[in-house]
């Protein structure tokens, strides 16, 4: 089954993103089970398994302070059913004159309508190494 963009868990996940990206980690948590488990690539200290929505707040902490003021993601998409959820974005930032920008996927494996886990998928995970290190 394809995804829908009108799914409810569709438009929730793209509100709470947007919210994020202003600064507002509230909405997001009515999205994620406290037991949630996020999947980040690369090999920077924020990189690698995050379980719990304790850890996913202070890891969303550490990377908008890596990625500085310059960070900023654009939505392109996001598709949901009742048990997965897409989030198509491009986002950009820079540091030490180093500017990024790339496309990125989220993939959300739902439960109950809520996140259980997550995947962010990069597409050139050595500039996002760089840019978040």
């Amino acid at each position: 089954m394809a995804g829908d963009p009108s799914h409810p868990v569709a438009a929730g996940l793209r509100s709470a993103f947007e919210a994020v990206l202003h600064g507002d980690l509230g909405p997001l948590r009515k999205y994620l089970w406290p037991d949630c488990v996020l999947h980040v690539p690369g090999r920077t200290s924020i990189s690698g398994e995050i379980r719990g929505w304790d850890a996913a707040e202070r890891w969303s902490t550490q990377f908008f302070q890596r990625g500085g003021t310059t960070y900023g993601e654009d939505i392109i998409s996001v598709v949901a059913d009742d048990h997965w959820a897409f989030l198509m974005a491009t986002y950009h930032a820079e540091r030490n004159g180093r500017k990024l920008e790339d496309r990125s996927v989220n993939v959300f494996r739902l439960r109950d309508g809520r996140v259980a886990e997550m995947w962010v998928l990069v597409g050139d995970c050595k500039i996002f190494d760089e840019i978040f290190a």
